[in-house]
This record gives C-alpha cells, sequence and structure tokens, in this order.
C-alpha cells in the first residue's frame, strides 16, 4: 500500500512547490486581482474627506452639544472630513487630494499643494523643478483654543517628500500659507467639543476636557 502512495505523494508535492513558485512569480498580479474583487486595502488610520462622512461626524457631534453624551470616537474619513471643511478657504483652496493620517497624538495631512502658494525663496533651487501642484504633508497636534475653534500646530512640513527646517516651517505656515504666529492653522469646529484626543484608531472629542 506504501508503494502504491508514494507516487500521489510526490505529485502532491510538486505541485505545492509549483503553487508556492506561481505565487512568488506573480504576487503582483494576484494582489491587483485581490484588490479588483474584494477592493483596496485601507488601514483605519487613514481617511479622506467626504460629504457622507461629514454628515456622520456633525451628527456625533451633535450628541455632545445636546449633553446626550460626553464623548465620542472619529473615525479617520470623519476627521480628515471635520479637518477639509474646516481649515481656512484661503488656504484649503491650495489644497487637492487632502489624504488624513492619525498618528499618537498627531495628525498628517497629505495632499497636492498649488506651489504658487509658496515664495520662491522658500523653494530654493527647487523653484526650476517644481510643477504647479507637487506632493505636500504636514504633521502636527491639533487642539481646540476657544469655542468652535481648533488650531492644527505644524511641527513638520515637506514637499516633494523634502522636509523643511524647522525655523522654515514657522515662516512658512505664518506668512506664506496663512497660519498663524505659533505656526498652526485654525480650524473652525462644531460647537459642543472640548477637547480633542488623536489615536492611530480614531480620534476622540470630549464634549468637556478629559
Amino acid at each position: 500500500m506504501g508503494c502504491l502512495s508514494w507516487p500521489f505523494k510526490a505529485l502532491a508535492a510538486v505541485v505545492l512547490v509549483l503553487v508556492v513558485i506561481g505565487a512568488v512569480l506573480y504576487r503582483d498580479q494576484l494582489r491587483e486581482i485581490g484588490s479588483s474583487v474584494f477592493g483596496p486595502r485601507t488601514p483605519q488610520s487613514i481617511g479622506r474627506p467626504g460629504t457622507r462622512a461629514l454628515a456622520a461626524a456633525l451628527d456625533k457631534v451633535a450628541t455632545l452639544a445636546s449633553a446626550e453624551k460626553d464623548s465620542v470616537m472619529l473615525t479617520a474619513t470623519e476627521m480628515a472630513s471635520l479637518i477639509g471643511d474646516g481649515l481656512d478657504p484661503s488656504f484649503r483652496g491650495h489644497l487637492d487630494s487632502l489624504q488624513v493620517e492619525l498618528l499618537d497624538g498627531r495628525i498628517a495631512v497629505s495632499a497636492k499643494l498649488r506651489t504658487s502658494a509658496l515664495p520662491p525663496e522658500a523653494l530654493g533651487p527647487l523653484v526650476f523643478f517644481v510643477q504647479e501642484w507637487e506632493p505636500f504633508s504636514a504633521t502636527g497636534p491639533i487642539q481646540v483654543v476657544a469655542p468652535m475653534e481648533a488650531e492644527w500646530l505644524i511641527e513638520q512640513l515637506s514637499l516633494r517628500d523634502i522636509p523643511f527646517p524647522r525655523e522654515m516651517v514657522q515662516w512658512l505656515v505664518s506668512n506664506a500659507l496663512g497660519g498663524t504666529a505659533e505656526s498652526g492653522f485654525p480650524v473652525h469646529i462644531p460647537e459642543g467639543v472640548g477637547h480633542v484626543a488623536v489615536h492611530p484608531h480614531g480620534v476622540v472629542l470630549y464634549r468637556d476636557g478629559p
């Protein structure tokens, strides 16, 4: 019986080896097929603005204003929608394809930036190479500074993955991009939010300070 079964075992081993080799050689194609069937996998910490997400975020915040809850949690998409809706139009108008990533205590925003918003002296030699729209990212914490007003404080700023020096970040935000003197961007927030706590899995909005 053992003599009869070994050819089948050998065949199964060969088939297994071929499957493994095929999976390695065609892993990119298989990944694309999987994405087309099941949809691309987006990390929980990343979100883009949307009208439905904005409505959902406002509904959640309304429970704070009505004192129904002490805190609510927003998804990355809902927070991205609040930020996209709350940024000053003079700055928001220079951004396209906005995306928000939730970090530990900070928010990272990636977008396409209209480079005409930046003064030539800020770009240095890059001024001869940049296109009209370039990849832009900014990272920093967000805090409530007054009723219905928050401030997104920028700690890191980069263009085409090239970081700006810290001293230039403050100057750019304050003078070129319409931010505050403390290198922050005002963000209009709904009534009832007293504190914001950012986590990779979501943003907790508190009615009162924690």
